[in-house]
């Protein structure tokens, strides 16, 4: 009797030691905090690596691709802070987390799923829409986009343990409900990964940007007249051409399992170009909404193929980059405020410009992290102004983001994406000051007052995006004095903001 209970209990300890092994130690956050993290469930995001379900295709989601690390593609720089060198200041900027689609996307999402369950016969990969129920909400984070936020929060401490621990952030957000609630929850992440749960005492949003009135929200595009009425139109002529091009074969190969049970006659089409676009999109915002952990994918996903994502991945990044990017002559533009701002806090002097983004919040000058939470909208702006994705995507064929310059939504502006802006002191004021690959340690200085061998490296989405302009070194830095001189010059001289008065 003694033997059998010793073995059944042997057995009990080695299969509980098994499933504590079964976790990767890098998943350790991820699997406590994740919702539907349970013995059998499939983690899909992890703090650093973030979402690694369902890929390549959905790597290639553009903007709807939830956050996904992309540190190691094509042969990007080590993002680890370099030995010798400690980072004195961080300023992030981050989109909010996964989220349902907006209430007008979502009406016309319902209506066409309607549409092919009405007046089409649906077969092969098709068959599941069927009984297929639209239950998606509107506009704001799905549950998954959350946890997206709180395994921000994680990756944030993470990287830098020992300047987060002495500094609190200052944090600012626009006042859309799932852009505050990203904050919040990347905040509850933070402070689990730093080890003060207690919310009591937790870092609280500093300062909420109003997206309504002139020149009060540098986190948004929406404070230039002209670009708003003249200019926005441009994604169309960026991407409507491309658009045609690339749903020739997707048409044809989707109306063979999606056939209208009408005749369309000669010159008309079941799925229009719009419809088949928003059958993809439905395959992303499906998906993310699908499980707490984004673990089961859409039955929409199954319409398309892997080339059919990279096409689809194309065109968006073509809207985006004439709507917000170098392709319109007033995109950088909406990115001035911002850079301003962001120069006083790296010189630790007040912000300094002849638009109206000076009207904006008062914000402290003595902080070493500074948090910011906004859209895609509002980001490619920003990074455009920087001097970043100066390139020119062609409009008739697919180019691979390495042949664009990295300017790939999926890759830039995912949901819950996320910018580093560090300022690192070094040891050495040679150029190869700190060149050795090994990680060393943060501190705690404020912003401002920055040494003679202070540089600034920028990090998106865990990849080094080496600064261009300003003589970067091969780790991808700037001396702090050059990228002021440089990547902010468009900022401190306005852009082109003059022009933004109607005629």
């Amino acid at each position: 009797m003694y033997s059998y209970d010793l073995a059944v209990g042997l057995l009990v300890f080695l299969g509980y030691l098994n499933l504590a092994l079964s976790y990767p130690l890098n998943e350790t956050y991820s699997s406590l905090n994740s919702p539907k993290a349970a013995r059998g469930t499939k983690v899909c995001d992890s703090p650093k690596k973030g979402y690694q379900c369902f890929e390549p295709s959905s790597h290639q989601w553009a903007q709807y691709a939830p956050f996904f690390s992309t540190e190691h593609q094509d042969n990007g720089l080590p993002n680890d802070i370099p030995e010798g060198c400690q980072v004195d200041f961080v300023q992030m900027i981050s989109r909010h987390g996964a989220r349902y689609p907006t209430k007008g996307k979502g009406e016309r999402y319902r209506e066409l799923l309607n549409k092919i369950q009405t007046q089409a016969k649906l077969t092969g990969s098709a068959a599941p829409l069927k009984d297929h129920k639209y239950k998606l909400g509107a506009d704001s984070l799905v549950p998954f986009g959350e946890q997206e936020m709180v395994n921000a929060g994680i990756r944030f401490y993470e990287r830098y343990p020992e300047l987060s621990s002495q500094n609190e952030p200052f944090i600012r957000s626009t006042d859309s409900q799932r852009v505050m609630k990203s904050a919040e929850k990347f905040v509850d992440g933070f402070q689990k990964a730093r080890g003060r749960p207690n919310q009591s005492k937790a870092p609280t949003i500093g300062s909420i940007l109003a997206n309504k009135g002139e020149g009060l929200n540098s986190l948004n595009h929406k404070n230039c007249p002209k670009f708003e009425k003249t200019y926005r139109g441009l994604k169309h002529e960026g991407m409507d051409g491309f658009v045609k091009k690339m749903m020739h074969g997707i048409r044809g190969r989707l109306e063979e399992s999606i056939k209208s049970i009408k005749d369309m006659g000669k010159d008309k089409v079941f799925l229009t170009d719009k419809d088949i676009l928003e059958l993809m999109e439905l395959c992303n915002f499906d998906t993310v909404a699908a499980s707490d952990n984004a673990d089961e994918e859409s039955p929409f996903c199954k319409l398309f193929k892997e080339h059919d994502w990279e096409q689809y991945e194309y065109a968006q990044s073509l809207s985006k980059f004439y709507a917000f990017g170098h392709g319109n002559p007033l995109g950088p533009t909406q990115g001035v405020g911002f850079l301003n701002e962001l120069s006083a806090r790296l010189t630790g002097e007040p912000v300094k410009d002849a638009t109206t983004f000076d009207k904006t919040k008062p914000f402290p000058l003595d902080r070493a992290i500074y948090l910011d939470f906004t859209h895609d909208n509002g980001m490619i702006p920003i990074f455009s102004a920087m001097g970043l994705y100066k390139t020119h995507p062609s409009k008739d064929h697919y180019q691979t983001p390495a042949e664009i310059g990295g300017f790939s939504l999926s890759r830039v502006v995912p949901f819950a994406a996320r910018a580093y802006i560090e300022r690192m002191t070094c040891c050495d004021a040679g150029d190869d000051a700190g060149d050795e690959e090994e990680e060393g340690e943060s501190v705690g200085n404020k912003g401002g007052n920055p040494s003679d061998n202070s540089y600034i490296r920028l990090i998106i989405n865990e990849r080094v995006v080496p600064l261009p302009d300003c003589g970067h070194d091969k780790l991808g830095r700037c001396r702090q004095k050059d990228f002021i001189k440089h990547n902010l010059a468009e900022a401190r001289s306005n852009g082109k903001w003059k022009d933004c008065a109607l005629d």
